[in-house]
Order: structure tokens, then sequence, then C-alpha cells
């Protein structure tokens, strides 16, 4: 399906002069050369395109919308599991070109859709483990103190969430960073909160974190 890095699909009113598709291509000179697939043109349209530079073709395409979450992106973020499955690996496996697994990978990180980073399991680090604590909040301020608690020390995920809880914070503490320090040192510096209540986690599985400490 996609013989380029990516295929860019460009649509345009047709009219009575028409070019078949899928007759003209503008390869990109960079590293990833792309095919662009364009609709039934009017001629006026085409003697544009032709003189327009590959940059500004690229920039169209690339830069109108955000990156779309399609089923082939979401396979190679399941590979991704694996971090250290190379992009000739998965291409082989997805079936498409080692180019358009990259690019794509590219434009997710680019996004913030995904983020690539090592991950550990806690139970398996000496002195180390992990809780959940649900806040309660004296205002309906959520998303501001969602960030606020983001931003502490061993917070490894921050969440607006329904129930009787304003907020869930999953949290990984440590031999000299437990959870005195943790409500005495980092929490104590949120203002408006009402009370909280904590999880331990004994027993967790695939439940795998960023080292943040």
């Amino acid at each position: 399906m996609e013989p380029g890095a990516m295929t860019h699909f460009l649509r345009f009113k047709a009219s009575s002069r028409r070019v078949p598709f899928n007759t003209m291509f503008f390869p990109f000179q960079d590293n990833y050369p792309s095919l662009m697939r364009i609709s039934p043109l009017r001629q006026k349209d085409i003697d544009i395109f032709l003189n327009f530079p590959v940059f500004s073709l690229k920039t169209f395409a690339l830069q109108g919308q955000a990156v779309k979450i399609d089923k082939t992106n979401l396979a190679i973020i399941k590979h991704l599991r694996n971090g250290k499955k190379s992009f000739k690996q998965i291409a082989q496996e997805l079936r498409l070109s080692e180019n358009t697994v990259r690019v794509r990978v590219n434009r997710l990180v680019e996004e913030g859709v995904l983020e690539i980073a090592g991950l550990v399991d806690p139970q398996c680090v000496p002195g180390h483990r992990l809780i959940y604590v649900g806040v309660k909040l004296q205002s309906m301020d959520l998303i501001k103190k969602g960030e606020e608690f983001s931003k502490l020390r061993g917070v490894v995920s921050a969440s607006v969430v329904t129930g009787r809880f304003d907020l869930l914070l999953l949290v990984l503490l440590k031999e000299g960073f437990g959870l005195l320090e943790f409500y005495t040192e980092e929490v104590a510096k949120i203002q408006g909160v009402q009370s909280v209540e904590t999880f331990v986690i004994y027993k967790s599985y695939h439940l795998k974190v960023p080292y943040i400490l």
C-alpha cells in the first residue's frame, strides 16, 4: 500500500480537463523518498504544483493536520513494546518499507503520541515499590492541580478521575524516599488538598514504569 515513506492524498474539485489518478509523482529530496497520489486535477492546478519548490510540497503534506492514528500506526506501536526491535524487523513483519516505519515512528514521537523509554518493574528493584494515591481537593480546579501533582518527585502519573477521588496518582518510592517523605516533602507543597488515601501495591502484573527517582 505504501511504496514510499508516507503516502499523502491531496484532493481537488474535479473539472472537465483531468489527469488520470496516480499519474503524477513528486519525489521528496530527503532521506525518505515519498510518493504523492493526486486525484484528478485541472491543468491549471497541475501547472501550479509543477512550479512549487519541493520543500513547499512537503510542508503542505506534512503540516496540514495532526498525525492520524490508523491501523498501521497502532501495529507499529504494538511491535515497539519490545524496545529492542529494529525498524527493519518491524517493517518485515508488517510488510512495509523500513523508511515507512521510521517516518511514522518519528511523526508519532514528534506529535507526542508515542514515547520510547526504558521501563522497570519496581518489584525487581530492591527497596522500591509503587503506590496509588487518591486525592480529594477543596476546589474543582482539577486540571491545574493535576499538573501540579504531576511535577512532584516520585509521581509517575497523575490523572483526573471520576468517583470519590478527584485525582489518582501513581507514585514510585524507594529507601530514603518513602510514604512519609512523599507526603511531608512533596504533597505538602500543594495547596487546597482536602484528604489523601494510600493504596500500597503488594503485587502487580505487567506494570512497568520509567525510573524517575
